[in-house]
């Protein structure tokens, strides 16, 4: 087993040169980079929560549009619940407010990836599972991002603004 210094190293010796400089800013730190390892895996792990709902309601005659809705449902509300317990375990915070954030969030990553999945098949002609696929790394550094600096961000890391000459 690897400690996050040794895994940090590896990471920055297996990427190539471009592609570390894109992402550095995301993941500058070893402890960013456990999180964000763990932020994928929990990512892979709903993507099949999503696919086993959406297959399994559409097996029960569930209309088309209400299926996409029960798996995209049930998804957001397990990648929440994930990153919230077991990889930022941020509970310093209430969970609606926190909840609050994660839905703006996953609204901007849903519309994002409704364009991308759109120009993609327009453009490019590709089927919109594969157009889906590539929207993908699109949508990761957005969501990635808002989750550890935003949504699950300590407390103590917000700014409060005191007026001067007041106690």
């Amino acid at each position: 087993m690897f400690s996050s210094e040794e895994r940090f190293r590896l990471y920055r010796r297996a990427l190539p040169f471009a592609l570390r400089r894109l992402i550095r800013p995301m993941i500058g730190s070893p402890e960013s980079l456990d999180y964000f390892l763990r932020y994928a895996a929990i990512g892979a792990f709903v993507v099949g929560i999503d696919l086993l709902v959406l297959r399994s309601a559409l097996a029960l005659a569930v209309p088309r549009a209400f299926a996409v809705c029960l798996g995209l449902l049930a998804s957001n509300c397990a990648e929440f619940s994930l990153n919230r317990w077991c990889n930022f375990r941020a509970f310093d915070r209430a969970v609606h407010e926190q909840f609050g954030k994660f839905a703006l969030t996953a609204a901007c990553t849903w519309t994002a990836t409704l364009v991308g999945v759109e120009a993609y098949m327009r453009i490019f002609h590709f089927p919109a599972l594969i157009a889906k696929v590539f929207t993908i790394p699109l949508t990761l550094p957005i969501s990635f991002l808002a989750s550890r600096y935003v949504i699950f961000a300590p407390a103590s890391s917000r700014k409060t603004i005191r007026p001067e000459g007041g106690s």
